[in-house]
């Protein structure tokens, strides 16, 4: 997938084995419990896909713990761990700004470093920041950093996995290690300076220069159809009329939800998770403070002379995916059937350095030839 690195660097051969490299990734699909005994793992736990972004470290930070803070402020149940988790919040926001070199430092394996990805779109983000990141400090030997690309024996091991898919399963042992051997291809500095591009465009929120940008860039060809997917799923579009359709992701929440039934999000979520009965724990610890919750809450309290769509609680209920009902308004139904002109009906939200249905700067997709043009509007 990414012969090209290996072409331009076939001097570079890997000596070390599994245990001898630090490995660095985001999240906890690779490597999960138990991990292999003497591996030296670096993890990122961010979603750069949700929330807002910001070019400087130390301000992306405080727009993001703010963000969160706010998104799952209503989750706890007593003040006292509602103040700890705001506490604990900002330190989780900040660290990978201000410590990912600190939690580097402290290693005892620095090189060689594997950096590990899948393709999807949230580990492209996370591939362009960690070259910005890295090559921010200087004195990183690119001579002794590794892309990794773990999908193709995921595959194997999972079953189908689009090239679209946001997430992967966490995945065994052997899967990894034959990524290792056979999927690792030698970073450069052009390879670099492609994800600071990137990075750099997304981070300040230039959408159409992330949209020109992914044509063209290095980085961003092995995986073209990801990125384009990734970036087309957030926004609205317009059409040949002129008339804005709600983006692919809030299509997505909204589209089983109707005017003539009340549902909960848990009737909607059962089909993507997959299973026909979800224990109620299960989603009070893992799901409770999604995006998703945070979104419908949007909808129902955006417009409250105007609701898009309404609720009802339910007392007994012990998360969020299961203690309120929603239904669409007569309003709510029109916009996801037929779209919209004012974008001011709309509750917006961040993505990258700027934030969507903006009235005064509307993002947007316009058809081109079989695919699209990102506009501001």
């Amino acid at each position: 997938m990414y012969e090209f690195l290996r072409e331009r660097s076939s001097h570079r051969q890997l000596e070390a084995t599994l245990t001898e490299c630090l490995h660095v990734c985001h999240g906890y699909t690779f490597f999960y419990n138990p991990p292999i005994p003497g591996l030296q793992r670096l993890f990122h736990q961010e979603w750069f896909g949700v929330g807002p972004l910001h070019p400087d470290p130390e301000q992306m930070a405080a727009l993001r713990a703010e963000y969160f803070i706010k998104v799952w402020d209503d989750h706890w149940e007593t003040e006292e761990d509602k103040a700890d988790f705001r506490a604990d919040n900002c330190e989780w926001n900040a660290r990978w700004a201000r410590h990912l070199r600190e939690l580097y430092d402290a290693m005892t394996i620095q090189s060689p470093m594997m950096i590990w990805v899948t393709r999807c779109w949230h580990d492209q983000l996370y591939l362009w920041w960690m070259l910005t990141t890295l090559d921010s400090w200087g004195d990183i030997d690119w001579e002794n950093v590794w892309l990794v690309d773990a999908i193709s024996h995921i595959i194997g091991e999972c079953g189908s996995v689009g090239d679209r898919d946001v997430c992967l399963p966490c995945h065994s042992d052997k899967a990894l290690e034959e990524s290792f051997a056979e999927n690792r291809y030698p970073i450069d500095k052009e390879f670099v300076t492609s994800a600071k591009r990137m990075w750099d465009a997304f981070a300040r929120g230039a959408l159409d220069e992330v949209d020109q940008l992914r044509r063209i860039e290095e980085i961003v060809q092995p995986v073209a159809s990801v990125v384009e997917y990734g970036l087309g799923f957030m926004l609205p579009r317009q059409d040949k009329s002129g008339q804005y359709r709600l983006s692919s992701l809030d299509q997505f929440f909204l589209k089983d939800f109707s005017k003539n039934e009340w549902l909960r999000p848990i009737d909607t979520a059962k089909d993507w998770l997959k299973k026909d009965d979800v224990a109620p724990l299960y989603l009070d610890n893992t799901f409770n403070g999604s995006p998703y919750l945070y979104r419908l809450r949007e909808w129902d309290t955006y417009q409250p002379d105007h609701p898009l769509i309404e609720s009802k609680p339910i007392p007994e209920g012990p998360s969020g995916y299961v203690n309120i009902e929603y239904r669409l308004t007569d309003f709510g139904d029109d916009i996801i059937r037929n779209g919209f002109t004012d974008a001011r009906l709309v509750p917006p939200y961040p993505f990258g350095g700027t934030t969507i249905y903006d009235p005064e700067a509307l993002w947007c997709t316009v058809p081109e030839g079989d695919g699209y043009r990102v506009v501001q509007v």
